[in-house]
């Protein structure tokens, strides 16, 4: 409260206090310098830099359609005729700043101003706003203009405008901090005197009316207001403090009461300290727990290391006899290799003498070969002996009997049974090549219905994708140049200046079609650049090309020429004859570098284009191909073309992507197709289905049948079997013996042949043998050398075997060890993963526990700590039973306790308060009262000052107590019996000049920026008005920072001097109706 009003009466007093205190300052600075200070000088001639009225504009007020008053800084004189709207300049004054229509005594509300035949009236003032004391003068500058707009409607509102013209505030607000920042007086009558009270101010008041008019001129009134409210509200205070105060007594009661109950809790707080003991010990016992589980898998992990380095340790001891080992076994190598080198000379000298022995032995080996075949002819010979002389013997034993018939009967049951299988299977196969046919005949249907579906699926999702290519497209027409390139082209668009030549690109963006059938065609062509960008200076512009792609995350190629350069001039002699197709003439490019660059880059002028690919070939391939023509292409998707005297037709893409097409048409296409291909896929899906069904049923059936065929084939290869095996018993029958004994006859001749001619071919052997006996010695020799060297080396050979061996089992133990050491470091891994797991289920134990209790000692099992808490609790609920709970009982006592400390500090507070604010209202009532009379005091001595200028003498007589201010003015000065006691008796001009001589005097008392006065002079004599024109005159002089606005009907063209500034009316229409809002 105390900041409310404080901030109040600063908000009122603030502006004069500031006005003051700059005066004081100003002028004890120019008493203490010698000369005046430039500034001040400038603030002298060009008026006060605040508050003053730079220009005043009536559109469709009162009598005026549109009129506007520039006024000077000083004084000014608003002269003209009766009924030129000379009162209506001071109304728009009074109502544009914000007074209400019935101040103006002029009309009952707003739209009593407005002129006949308009519908809005508009008031227009512009205000200084100049100087250090500025109001915001960031946003108005030197002039803040103030525009009121008054409906015929009833509607009216503020415009409050910088001196550009833009409205900063529209506000009634706005426009009183403003008015309060210049200490301009709306309501002031002594500011803005209107004619009507000039004219009956001195006339017709009473001394209170006066001295009212007194109080309200010199704001003495506002400050009376203002101490009386702040009074009434310590009041209002004071009661709320004497009923709070009367709460204290029972608080007090009730707070002795509470604390009663809350000492009578110490034993259960006890209790509950120790159950909270009991707790915290339970809490960090869960925590050793824990502790000793992580120290158990520590002490696991330690055993697991050391046992890790043992097996390290004989790995280490493995690997160095591994090396040893390898290390003789690399010696042996060498040692077997020298031996291998001699068992390969020895060989070869061997080989030579083997050679001359094999070429010695020819004739033996061919004796040698002949008695062996004759040997053996003679022992297949015996042996065909014993077999006849067996068989004849075993014939002669055999005996016929009933085993035939026995036989013949199994046979017989066989057969049957194989005959009926056979049968059954015959028909199973008959009826299994009618389903086989039946299902290759539906598989066949149904691959063709699925190929069909897969066909229309695939066409269906190419058509999608291309579906929302194009509308890739319709958002953005470089879509199919990348994602990111509408980005990459607005910063190289922001960044042109950095090149050397703005880059242009991509150069399909500048290619338009001249004939739509030739799109991908052309498009096969300028795909080397279609999408590729042009540089001017691949040194200086490449860099910051490549940043700028970098930032816009894609990677565009492009291509350096001279750029700014004119298109290419290609004479008819250097390209295709006319009667074909020309490439170049399918498109146009109205930029001359991307122009330049597509025929650097493509040679397209020397492209020719065919309907066909047929035409194409026969024209390319022909003896005399066109001239200037390096390749053909044709629609279908070929380039045809001849290199060193080969025929080349190269298949090339006809996707078109990059190319402008009517994107709404292709589109629209395209989702015609897709629906059409749905449609027909829908169609599709049930033939399908019932193909598939089809198809399963025959195959369950072709299944069933096969495992048939397989059953009844296995029990005819059973039988079959078991037949055979009767057929290839031997049959009993009783043989002719007489060609087995002529055959015996034989075979004994034959054997006695033989053994003849072995024995002439074994004499003939020896004689050769003696002929190579010297070569076989040699032979042996070498034989024996090549043996004792093919020893040493299996020697060798045995003992790099053993060192193998060695290796081996060398190598198992560290496998072994290199085994044992992976499961070490898993089963390591393992734990340090389970003491991970321990650590930090023990450090939320451990965080769980400090959040609840810093750690103590456990001296006991938790069983026990629990049991004590169950025993503990039950104690506490017995106690408890029909109380109220601690924490309530505590929560009660210690609120009660601060609500009654937090009333005692309140109200001690509110008392200084109060006290601090009665005395600085006294004193301050105080100081108004003698700043009141200092005034009136003041006011009676410049009344009496004026008037004596005149010739006259007066007085102003106050009378505070009683709120009156009687007027005497004496004609003569120089007699007293001449004294007027009311001036009621005085003439027009003598009470006109007494006025003025008041407002003068009152005008000292004020801080307005400016004062304006309505037909002053209207009841004066030409003396009077001389007189009363001087004092003003001489007034505005005096006060170089105030500004003085007169409205007058009398001619003042005789008026001169630099600082006067006065403003003619024109004359009144005559014969116009009458306004609205009455006579002026």
């Amino acid at each position: 409260i105390f900041f409310f009003f404080f901030k109040f009466l600063r908000k009122k007093m603030s502006s004069k206090r500031k006005r003051a205190s700059q005066h004081t300052q100003e002028s004890e600075s120019e008493e203490d310098s010698e000369e005046p200070i430039p500034k001040k000088r400038n603030e002298d001639v060009d008026g006060a830099s605040i508050g003053i009225i730079e220009q005043i504009v009536l559109k469709n007020f009162m009598c005026h359609q549109n009129l506007a008053i520039s006024f000077g800084p000083f004084a000014n004189f608003v002269v003209g005729q009766n009924g030129s709207g000379k009162s209506a300049v001071l109304v728009g004054l009074t109502v544009g700043l914000g007074a209400k229509a019935g101040a103006t005594h002029r009309g009952s509300k707003l739209t009593d101003l407005i002129r006949q035949g308009a519908q809005t009236a508009i008031i227009e003032i512009h205000l200084r706003n100049r100087g250090p004391e500025a109001y915001k003068p960031q946003e108005y500058g030197n002039v803040i203009i103030v525009e009121r707009r008054i409906a015929r409607g009833g509607g009216s509102g503020y415009k409050l405008k910088s001196a550009a013209g833009k409205t900063i505030a529209s506000t009634a607000t706005e426009l009183s901090y403003i008015l309060d920042h210049f200490n301009i007086q709306v309501s002031n009558p002594c500011a803005i005197l209107m004619q009507d009270t000039s004219r009956e101010f001195l006339a017709n008041a009473t001394p209170k009316a006066k001295y009212n008019f007194f109080m309200l001129a010199t704001q003495l009134e506002q400050m009376k207001t203002d101490y009386e409210f702040v009074n009434s509200q310590i009041d209002i205070i004071e009661g709320v403090m004497n009923r709070r105060d009367k709460y204290i007594p029972d608080m007090e009661d009730k707070l002795a009461k509470y604390r009663e109950d809350y000492e009578q809790l110490d034993k259960l707080t006890k209790m509950e300290d120790q159950i909270s003991g009991l707790e915290k010990a339970i809490c960090w016992a869960n925590v050793n727990d824990r502790r000793k589980i992580v120290d158990g898998h520590r002490i696991e992990e330690k055993k697991y290391e050391a046992l890790s380095v043992k097996i390290n340790q004989q790995l280490s001891e493995a690997e160095g006899e591994l090396a040893s080992h390898q290390s003789e076994v690399e010696k042996n190598n060498e040692i077997h290799q020298k031996s291998q080198d001699r068992i390969a000379a020895i060989r070869n000298e061997f080989n030579v003498i083997q050679q001359k022995a094999r070429e010695a032995n020819v004739a033996v080996n061919q004796l040698k070969s002949k008695i062996k075949d004759e040997k053996l002819k003679l022992s297949a010979h015996n042996k065909r002996k014993i077999r006849v002389e067996d068989h004849i013997a075993k014939q002669i034993r055999d005996d016929t009997g009933d085993e035939m018939k026995k036989r013949q009967a199994q046979m017989q049951k066989h057969q049957i049974e194989y005959n009926r299988i056979q049968s059954e299977m015959e028909e199973s196969k008959a009826k299994l090549s009618e389903l086989e046919q039946e299902l290759a005949q539906i598989d066949s249907e149904f691959e063709e219905i699925r190929n069909k579906e897969n066909q229309i699926k695939s066409m269906c999702q190419s058509k999608d994708k291309e579906i929302k290519t194009l509308e890739g497209q319709r958002v953005d027409s470089l879509r199919p140049y990348g994602e990111g390139m509408s980005a990459f082209l607005q910063k190289l668009e922001q960044n042109k200046r950095r090149f050397t030549c703005p880059p242009v690109g991509p150069i399909g963006r500048f290619v338009k079609l001249n004939e739509e059938k030739w799109a991908s065609t052309i498009e096969v062509i300028l795909r080397p650049v279609i999408h590729s960008f042009i540089l001017n200076d691949e040194r200086k512009d490449g860099p910051i090309f490549r940043e700028l792609a970098k930032q816009a995350k894609i990677q565009p190629r492009y291509l350096c020429i001279k750029m700014g350069e004119s298109a290419y001039k290609i004479p008819g002699d250097k390209l295709p004859p006319s009667e074909f197709k020309r490439a170049m003439d399918c498109f146009s490019v109205d930029n001359a570098d991307v122009f330049n660059a597509i025929i650097d880059q493509t040679g397209v002028e020397k492209s020719i284009l065919f309907e066909s690919r047929q035409e194409a070939a026969e024209v390319m391939f022909s003896r005399h191909p066109p001239p200037n023509a390096k390749d053909a292409y044709c629609p279908q998707g070929f380039k045809i073309y001849s290199r060193n005297g080969s025929q080349i037709t190269q298949p090339v893409g006809i996707d078109r992507k990059f190319l402008s097409v009517d994107v709404e048409a292709k589109l629209q296409e395209y989702q015609r197709q897709f629906a059409k291909l749905n449609k027909d896929l829908q169609q599709i899906l049930p033939q399908r289905r019932d193909f598939e069904k089809k198809r399963d049923g025959l195959k369950r059936e072709i299944r069933s049948s096969q495992e048939s065929q397989t059953r009844n084939q296995h029990a005819l290869n059973n039988i079959h079997r078991e037949m055979e095996d009767i057929r290839k018993l031997p049959e009993p029958k009783v043989s002719d013996l007489s060609e087995a004994e002529k055959g015996l006859a034989t075979v004994i001749e034959e054997i006695k042949n033989s053994d003849e001619q072995i024995k002439a071919m074994e004499a003939n052997l020896k004689d050769e043998e003696k002929k190579i006996a010297p070569i076989t010695k040699e032979l042996k020799k070498k034989e024996d050398l090549l043996d004792e060297a093919e020893r040493e080396s299996l020697s060798m050979g045995d003992s790099s075997n053993a060192l193998h061996g060695q290796i081996q089992k060398t190598m198992a133990v560290i496998n072994k060890a290199k085994t044992q050491i992976e499961a070490l470091i898993i089963r390591l891994n393992e734990l340090k993963q389970k003491i991970n797991e321990s650590v930090k289920d023990l450090e939320e134990e451990i965080k769980k526990a400090r959040s609840f209790c810093e750690e103590v000692e456990v001296t006991k099992p938790i069983a026990q700590m629990e049991r004590e808490i169950l025993k503990l609790r039950a104690e506490i609920a017995k106690e408890r039973e029909g109380k109220k709970s601690p924490a309530e009982i505590t929560k009660r006592y210690k609120e009660a306790k601060s609500r009654l400390k937090t009333l005692k500090n309140q109200l001690e507070k509110q008392k200084q308060f109060c006290d601090k604010m009665s005395q600085n209202l006294q004193l301050r009532e105080s100081k108004w009262a003698q700043f009141r009379i200092q005034i009136a005091k003041r006011t009676t001595l410049l009344f009496n000052a004026f008037l004596t200028q005149k010739g006259y003498s007066g007085e102003i007589t106050f009378d505070h107590d009683k709120g009156t201010m009687d007027i005497q003015v004496n004609l003569d000065k120089h007699k007293n019996n001449n004294a007027v006691q009311d001036t009621k008796s005085l003439s027009g001009g003598e009470r006109s000049y007494s006025t003025v001589s008041l407002l003068l005097s009152l005008w000292e008392a004020m801080e307005c920026p400016f004062r304006a006065m309505d037909e002053f002079d209207v009841f004066m004599d030409a003396m009077n008005r001389e007189l009363s024109i001087k004092l003003l005159i001489e007034a505005s002089n005096e006060k170089r920072d105030r500004q003085f606005i007169f409205i007058t009907p009398h001619d003042f063209s005789n008026v001169s001097g630099g600082h006067v500034r006065i403003h003619k009316m024109r004359p009144p229409i005559r014969g116009q109706s009458t306004l609205s809002f009455g006579q002026e």
